[in-house]
């Protein structure tokens, strides 16, 4: 359990896109809906497991509470080139856009929920004191009876993104489990303080139903577990967003296939995030860090006015939005073009997969 906290906290300092919406001081409620009845993810075929084969996984991490339409927006065209491709793409979501969407965009809940083509998954961001780093509230100096209700909590509730509290109205985990008819398989987040808040997170998740959870920092092979979850494979992360000018999609695929081994089973994720198509930088680093390198996170209250400081954001113009797009489609083309050389997965096929 160390070890995925540590290679976690990486992910937390080394960075990933975020997207921008102007936020309310606590958490939105959600409208009153029905569950939506989910179709089973993906059209592509289970595979089986052969000796030799090169799996694929899109992988968009959705985090952006403060510009919320761009982000609607982008979800949604991101939807529309994997459904137009029969490509599987996994879809992480944190409880704070979950939020905004319920409120702005419940036709696209119900489109994450039932397109075949997405899995939906979650993950955690600042300001959630289990989150690595945030550790305000003293959960390591916690009983265990205390914290197990506390973390509960905060995965059953809304969060205050200036207070860091849980609120009264319905949100976390359970939320999104709710909201999509499915326990959302994969759960991801640099999960900070000591073993016991790891492994308290970690047994509640799977008690709502996840199946699967994330580490960088090594290769993760098939069928390795992280407690009672099993660990997503990973031979190769490529964080595809980071790639800049013109680089072309089949380009962006065969680059990373070049730094796998040609042999055995290799597992190559193409990560996203959906602010990455319109923003530089993480919009909401400014509300939760002192400084742009994540190493002085901030204690509650926090400031929202601070979202898309331009300290630690930009927008990226009409040119950088088309070439970031550009690149994605046609990796996602490229995948769809090739059977014979690869298979596109996102966690549900990968979870067929297990032993």
């Amino acid at each position: 359990m160390r070890k995925l906290i540590l290679s976690l906290a990486a992910i937390a300092l080394l960075g990933f896109g975020c997207a921008s919406s102007t936020p309310a001081r606590h958490a939105p409620q959600p409208q009153a809906s029905a569950p939506t009845t989910p179709s089973t993810p993906s059209t592509t075929p289970t595979p089986s497991v052969p000796k030799d084969a090169l799996y694929v996984s899109f992988i968009l991490n959705v985090h952006d509470w403060t510009s919320p339409d761009k982000s609607i927006a982008t979800v949604g065209r991101v939807i529309d080139i994997h459904e137009k491709y029969h490509v599987p793409v996994d879809v992480y979501l944190d409880d704070p856009v979950v939020q905004v969407y319920a409120t702005k965009a419940p036709e696209l809940i119900k489109r994450l929920a039932s397109s075949k083509d997405v899995a939906v998954s979650y993950h955690l961001r600042p300001p959630y004191p289990y989150y690595f780093g945030f550790d305000w509230r003293g959960l390591d100096a916690m009983s265990p009876t205390d914290l197990a209700a506390l973390l509960t909590s905060y995965e059953t509730h809304a969060i205050d993104l200036t207070t860091g509290a849980p609120t009264s109205a319905p949100g976390g985990y359970q939320f999104l489990k709710d909201r999509i008819g499915y326990a959302p398989y994969t759960v991801a987040g640099a999960i900070g303080g000591n073993a016991g808040v790891a492994a308290t997170v970690e047994k509640i998740y799977m008690g709502m139903g996840a199946q699967m959870t994330l580490l960088h920092g090594r290769e993760t092979k098939l069928g390795e577990k992280e407690g009672g979850l099993w660990l997503r494979p990973e031979t190769l992360e490529v964080k595809a967003y980071e790639k800049k000018g013109h680089y072309a999609g089949a380009d962006l695929i065969n680059d990373a296939i070049a730094q796998l081994p040609t042999t055995g089973l290799r597992f190559m994720n193409l990560k996203w995030h959906e602010d990455n198509f319109y923003t530089t930088g993480t919009p909401w680093d400014a509300v939760y860090y002192d400084g742009t390198d994540r190493t002085k996170p901030m204690s509650p209250p926090f400031n929202l006015s601070l979202a898309n400081d331009r300290s630690a954001t930009k927008p990226k113009n009409d040119v950088e939005q088309a070439e970031q797009w550009q690149r994605y489609e046609d990796a996602v083309a490229y995948v769809a073009a090739h059977p014979e050389q690869m298979t596109a997965l996102n966690s549900p096929l990968v979870l067929k997969l297990m032993p």
